[in-house]
């Protein structure tokens, strides 16, 4: 081992030596706690005076060698050369056959330990056969006689040291002796007559932190990649000895991805380092340790002693021990040490001690989270009080945010408990927990419960449980089945729980009525959760009817009521009707808010549901990446546990994401996942039909997009969520009929829109105004494109609002108006920076997980082509482009095919850069400041 910070040491060693060799001789004891050293500096000793001619003889003590009679003399005069008739003499001492009768006798004695309470050894003329091998061997060369762990010596070869200690002041003998402080050997007597002549003593301690960042540097290396993040000091408290084993464990890389002091179990030299050093000074400490090991941070020496069945005296003496070895703090052990103790010890008997210390903790009356830890580590809950310790454990466990261990706590609970009743109880209650991590877990448990008592009634607060978890996960049928077990008890829900109930059925289903009967939403309505009523909700009620009232009442519960179990839907709607009323900017505070509180408490299932809502209004702010970024977020988590409906939402937001950039390649890779049939029965269905067809109509795919988008209307209008502010699939039925050439239609279908007594938000108005104005006349046109600027404007989408400004300034170039052109192309370009960084942004992360493809030119525009892109650009209805080039409706349809796939765009106004070559898909936009310049 290295030799860090014993130079003080090797120096004291090194000058007894001098006066050994002067002819004085001595004896000098080094002492310190366990594994702190003292071996290694022995050895470092033996290695600086072999060099000088000097005769070293060496021994160890062992525990398991102590009955050995002269096992150290044996040691130390095995190998020594002696004079023939000297040596012979010696080997007669130390081969004496009463070895074996006196060492039977030591151990059938009943007296005390060995060396103080033992019968004396008094054979005198043995010891002075050794102490004149001694002083033979110091006439010839200095001696050096050096005995490590002399606590573990047999009585005899203790009392031969002190003979010859008492014959050494004029002979050239270095008597060097290791031994730990503290040691409970019972050799007492020894120390005080072997200490009771001058002496020298040698403290040996733990490294100091610089100690272990030199060992540190010196076997590993400053900048190794073996896992220089480990707090070497830190787990080791300077003992070398787990030092030296740390290191090995992190030279082999088994600490490479394990760094916390929990994870030390997993270390094996670490964990037989930890084991070595308790049972090499007493076994007894292993116990103790196991004790605490168990017990954790919390332990007494009282309870340790009861569980270990041990003396409290010899507890406490236990834990300093440890302490000054590094193992301990006083009152606890160390979290990596303790974690190495209970890795070397067996399964069964973990079990065992937890089982124990759950029925110590409990009796005294413990925190009942305590005691439903080791519960959970026994894997039993013991005793009947075992179920309600969990279930209480359980609670507490909520309160402190942890839901993972209330899982557990409430999942042994159901598999120990025997009680029909108490069974259903802790059932439903798993069951709400779980769906905050993996509803369809939580839907199949709790759909289950249902079964247990087939005929009967349930109660009402376990029933909404359970319709509740259904309902998110599709199953209306199996959601109106529990219902009808309490429907005729519904006032005996509280008013949060009937709120919540409500909400859940109207978020997913839409209308009251389509998921569960209506007369749900016709009971009494009161309390925090029922703040903002279904009826005020985006999906029912007009954005002109509700007014003001109904954003400030969801931005009053938004404020008000703590995101829990019964208020998430609630608060779910809140930030929906907050986006119907227009005030998306005043819905990200709490969103955000909302999202961290959730990542916090690690509900999965709440992250996924406000991952969503956040995409949505990043989308409709104009920040696309922001948008792709929180719609993935959101389907990573639903494809691990997430409510599979669900998915249709953030998918939604994800295809018109990338559409809204031009990365069809993108969108299109978002369409093939997989989604469940039940999605189109939710509301979430609507959404992911809609941004479908809008991808296929992007892509000219139109006869598949026509079909997407009349389903997604005929069903809004059947269930009563046609809300264009949610479901703008009129502007995309619009573009068909633009794409079609069919201007009236698209024109009847936006004016439509625009006049629906749901009322329409700002953004939505301001895309249907760019539409209708492809719908009008050229003179028409900006007038319209005026109004959609500043309603894209007000509603805070930038990316949509530059659009519009390029869709104007355009309209004013073909009308000859070329100074309003050029105004509006300096307003433009005040926009293009944000326009292109959005781009480039969402350009840069797509790319991230997918290789670039290679650039190609576009295939070249036939004659014809070219003749109806450029009438088709300038707003030509196919009709009458066929008048003027004198070809079928038919012909001109087909040209327009080949147009869009050559040039990769899916609209007219994709067309007026395009049909010259100018820019590749999606960037037809980009140039309006430029052309004004």
């Amino acid at each position: 081992m290295e030799l860090i910070e014993r130079a003080e040491q090797l120096g004291e060693l090194a000058a007894h030596f001098e006066q050994c060799v002067k002819g004085r001789g001595g004896l000098a004891l080094i002492k310190g706690g366990p594994s702190a050293g003292k071996t290694a500096l022995l050895h470092g000793f033996h290695q600086s005076v072999l060099g000088t001619g000097a005769t070293v003889l060496t021994a160890t003590g062992a525990r398991a060698e102590q009955g050995l009679r002269l096992g150290l003399m044996r040691q130390l005069f095995g190998r020594a050369q002696l004079p023939p008739d000297l040596a012979e003499r010696v080997r007669a001492v130390l081969t004496d056959r009463r070895s074996e009768r006196d060492g039977a006798q030591r151990r059938t004695e009943p007296s005390g330990p060995a060396g103080d309470g033992a019968r004396p050894w008094d054979d005198a003329h043995a010891m002075d056969t050794l102490s004149q091998a001694l002083l033979e061997l110091a006439s010839r060369a200095p001696v050096v006689m050096s005995v490590d762990d002399v606590h573990f010596g047999d009585p005899e070869s203790l009392q031969a040291l002190l003979y010859c200690r008492r014959r050494i002041p004029t002979a050239r003998v270095l008597i060097v002796l290791t031994a730990w402080d503290r040691s409970r050997t019972g050799n007492a007597s020894f120390h005080a007559e072997i200490t009771r002549h001058p002496h020298a003593r040698v403290r040996v301690t733990r490294l100091s932190g610089d100690g272990v960042e030199e060992l540190v540097a010196k076997r590993v290396g400053t900048m190794s990649s073996a896992g220089t993040e480990l707090d070497h000091h830190a787990l080791t408290r300077g003992n070398p000895l787990l030092l030296h084993a740390l290191i090995d464990d992190q030279l082999a890389g088994l600490t490479r991805t394990r760094t916390g002091p929990e994870d030390a179990a997993s270390w094996p030299a670490f964990v037989q380092a930890v084991t070595t050093c308790m049972y090499r000074w007493d076994p007894a400490l292993f116990t103790v340790a196991r004790g605490y090991a168990v017990l954790g941070a919390e332990a007494t020496a009282h309870q340790v002693a009861h569980l270990v069945d041990a003396r409290v005296e010899l507890v406490e003496e236990s834990m300093e021990i440890l302490t000054a070895a590094g193992l301990g703090t006083g009152q606890t052990l160390h979290p990596a040490i303790a974690a190495a103790v209970l890795g070397d010890v067996e399964p069964a008997g973990r079990t065992a001690l937890h089982a124990r210390a759950a029925e110590l903790l409990h009796e005294g009356g413990a925190h009942p989270l305590v005691t439903a830890r080791h519960l959970l580590a026994a894997d039993r809950a013991l005793t009947p009080g075992g179920i309600g310790v969990l279930r209480a454990g359980a609670e507490h466990a909520l309160v402190d945010d942890d839901l993972e261990l209330a899982v557990r706590c409430l999942t042994l609970a159901l598999r120990e408990c025997a009680d029909e009743e108490e069974r259903l109880a802790i059932g439903v209650a798993l069951g709400r927990l779980e769906w905050q991590t993996n509803p369809s877990s939580a839907a199949v448990r709790l759909a289950a419960l249902r079964t247990e008592r087939p005929g009967r009634s349930i109660d009402p607060r376990r029933g909404a449980a359970i319709v509740r978890a259904l309902l998110w996960a599709g199953d209306r049928a199996a959601a109106n089945e529990v219902f009808d077990g309490f429907r005729h008890r519904l006032d005996e829900l509280d008013p949060q729980t009937l709120g919540s109930l409500r909400h859940t059925d109207t978020l997913v289903y839409g209308a009251p009525g389509r998921g569960l009967p209506a007369e749900l939403h016709r009971q009494h309505r009161t309390g925090i959760a029922a703040a903002l009523h279904p009826d005020d909700a985006p999906e029912a009620r007009p954005a002109k009817a509700a007014g003001l009232g109904t954003v400030r009442a969801a931005e009053r519960l938004l404020a008000t009521s703590p995101l829990d179990e019964g208020t998430l839907e609630a608060l779910a709607k809140a930030l929906l009707a907050l986006i119907k009323g227009d005030e998306v900017l005043r819905a990200v505070g709490p969103c955000e808010a909302l999202l961290k509180d959730s990542v916090r408490r690690g509900a999965t299932t709440w992250q996924t549901v406000f991952h969503s809502i956040r995409a949505d209004i990043a989308l409709r702010l104009g920040d696309v990446p922001d948008a792709v970024r929180h719609a993935r977020t959101a389907l990573q988590r639903i494809e691990t546990c997430g409510p599979a409906p669900l998915v249709g939402y953030p998918l939604g937001v994800l295809v018109l994401a990338h559409s809204a950039v031009g990365d069809h390649e993108a969108a299109a890779d978002a369409l093939r996942r997989v989604v469940p049939e039940r999605m189109f029965e939710t509301v979430f269905g609507l959404s992911y039909l809609h941004a479908r067809g809008h991808h296929r109509l992007k892509a000219g795919r139109l006869l598949e997009a026509l079909h997407d988008i009349e389903t997604c209307g005929k069903l809004a209008r059947e269930w009563g969520v046609d809300v264009p502010t949610f479901l703008p699939w009129r502007n995309e039925l619009a573009l068909v009929h633009l794409t079609f050439g069919n201007r009236q239609s698209a024109h009847r279908l936006l004016s439509e829109q625009l006049a629906l007594p749901t009322g329409v938000d700002l953004r939505t108005q301001g895309l249907s105004l760019r539409l209708l104005a492809e719908s009008e006349e050229p003179r028409n046109r900006p007038r319209l494109l005026k109004k959609s600027v500043r309603l894209l404007e007000s509603a805070g989408d930038r990316f949509e609002l530059f659009r519009s400004l390029d869709v104007l300034g355009r309209s004013y170039e073909e009308m000859g108006e070329l100074d309003q052109a050029r105004s509006v192309a300096r307003r433009a370009k005040q926009e293009a920076p944000r326009w292109h960084a959005t781009r480039q942004q969402h350009n840069g992360a797509g790319r991230a997980g997918r290789a670039e493809p290679e650039a190609t030119e576009a295939p070249p525009l036939s004659e014809a082509e070219h003749r109806v892109a450029t009438l088709a650009a300038q707003g030509y209805t196919n009709r009458e482009i066929g008048r003027q080039l004198h070809i079928t409706i038919s012909t001109v349809e087909q040209h327009l095919t080949r147009v869009y796939r050559k040039l990769k765009v899916s609209r007219r106004t994709d067309l007026p850069q395009a049909a010259h070559g100018a820019a590749p898909p999606g960037d037809d936009e980009g140039d309006a400041a430029a052309r004004a310049s």
